[in-house]
C-alpha cells in the first residue's frame, strides 16, 4: 500500500522539464495538492471528484482543471478501477509565459457549449499524450508545441485569471512548511499553540487560514493523518492495536476506534480480523497504479477513436 497523506505534493519531472503525463488507474486517491496546476481526463470508468467547495461526478471523456494548492479528492464511484490521463504543468514553464499564478474559476472543461472549441481541446491533448508516451528524437519538441496549444485552448474555454502581481509564493510557501512540520510530527502531542508559534500568528488566525486553504480543519487534518498511519500498521505490521494507536498518535484507544468506525464504519479489530479485505466505503487510503507509457499510449488511442471523429483528426 503506498504512502498517503493530504497534502502538498512536490512534482518531479524526469521525462520533460516543463510537464509530465502519465495515466493513473485510481480506486481512491487521498485528498492531495500539488504546486501546479492539473488537466485530468477521464479515459474509462466514473468517479467522484470531492473538492473544498462541492463534489463532482465525471465519467468518461470528462476533463477537469485543478488550480495550484487546490486540495481535491478522487474516488470510484462504483468501485472498479478508472483510468485517468493527468497532465501536471510545470509552473516555471508557465512562469515565463507571465502566467506563473493562474488560477481557475471552475474545476469542469465544459467549453460553455462550444463543441468546436472543446473539439480542439481533446485534440491537442491527446496528440500531446501520443507524442509523449511515444518518445523519439523529436518528442519533445512535439510535446512543447503541443503542450502550448493545448493550454492555449483550455485558457479560450475555462473562466481563470492570473495573479501575477500578488505577491503569495511566501505564504504559500510558509503554509506547506507548516504541513511538512505537523506530517513529520503528527504522532507526538500537537496543539493549535503550538502551530500558531512555529507559523508566527495568532491561533485564531491560523485556524481560519488552515481551514480556509484546505477545507478541513488542522485537527481533522491531524486525525486523518494519524488514522492513515493506523490503517497502514495494521496492514503492514503485526502490532498489537494497542501499540498501533499510541504509536500513531492517538491519544487512546478509545478515540481511534470512534475514528475507524466514522472513517470505516467498522471498529479497529473487526478492519484487522478482514485481513485487509475491506468493504467499499472504506476507500480511505490511496488505491492507485500508474501505467507503463506502452499501455498508456493503447489507452490514448482507444479515447482518441472514440472522443475524435476520423474527419477531425
Amino acid at each position: 500500500m503506498e504512502k498517503d497523506e493530504q497534502k502538498i505534493e512536490t512534482v518531479s519531472y524526469e521525462k520533460q522539464s516543463f510537464m509530465k503525463l502519465f495515466v493513473n488507474g485510481i480506486y481512491y486517491r487521498a485528498p492531495h495538492r500539488h504546486t501546479e496546476p492539473e488537466i485530468d481526463l477521464v479515459c474509462s470508468g466514473k468517479y467522484k471528484v470531492i473538492t473544498k467547495d462541492t463534489t463532482y461526478d465525471a465519467g468518461k471523456g470528462d476533463a477537469l482543471v485543478f488550480s495550484p494548492y487546490q486540495n481535491h479528492e478522487l474516488k470510484s464511484a462504483d468501485g472498479d478501477r478508472v483510468q485517468v490521463l493527468i497532465l501536471q504543468i510545470s509552473k516555471e514553464w508557465l512562469k515565463s509565459l507571465k502566467l506563473g499564478n493562474i488560477s481557475f474559476k471552475g474545476t469542469f472543461v465544459d467549453a460553455r457549449g462550444d463543441a468546436e472549441a472543446l473539439g480542439r481541446f481533446y485534440r491537442d491533448f491527446l496528440e500531446l499524450a501520443v507524442n509523449y508516451f511515444r518518445g523519439g528524437e523529436l518528442s519533445q519538441l512535439q510535446c512543447s508545441r503541443d503542450l502550448s496549444a493545448l493550454v492555449y485552448d483550455l485558457l479560450q474555454i475555462v473562466p481563470w485569471e492570473n495573479t501575477e502581481d500578488m505577491a503569495d509564493d511566501s505564504d504559500q510557501a510558509r503554509f506547506q512548511s507548516l504541513l511538512a512540520y505537523i506530517e513529520s510530527h503528527f504522532t507526538g502531542k500537537m496543539s493549535l499553540q503550538d502551530m500558531s508559534g512555529f507559523m508566527n500568528l495568532s491561533p485564531q488566525y491560523l485556524s481560519h487560514l488552515f481551514t480556509k486553504t484546505l477545507g478541513i480543519s488542522m485537527r481533522d487534518y491531524v486525525t486523518k493523518l494519524r488514522f492513515n498511519q493506523a490503517i497502514r500498521l495494521i496492514d503492514t505490521t503485526s502490532l498489537p492495536l494497542i501499540d498501533v494507536c499510541y504509536e500513531s498518535g492517538f491519544s487512546n484507544y478509545k478515540y481511534m476506534s470512534g475514528v475507524f468506525k466514522r472513517e470505516l464504519g467498522v471498529t479497529p479489530m473487526e478492519y484487522k480480523e478482514n485481513n485487509g479485505v475491506k468493504p467499499e466505503k472504506s476507500f480511505k487510503t490511496t488505491n492507485e497504479y500508474i501505467y507503463p507509457d506502452s499501455v498508456s499510449l493503447e489507452i490514448v488511442d482507444r479515447l482518441m477513436a472514440d472522443l475524435i471523429p476520423e474527419d477531425c483528426e
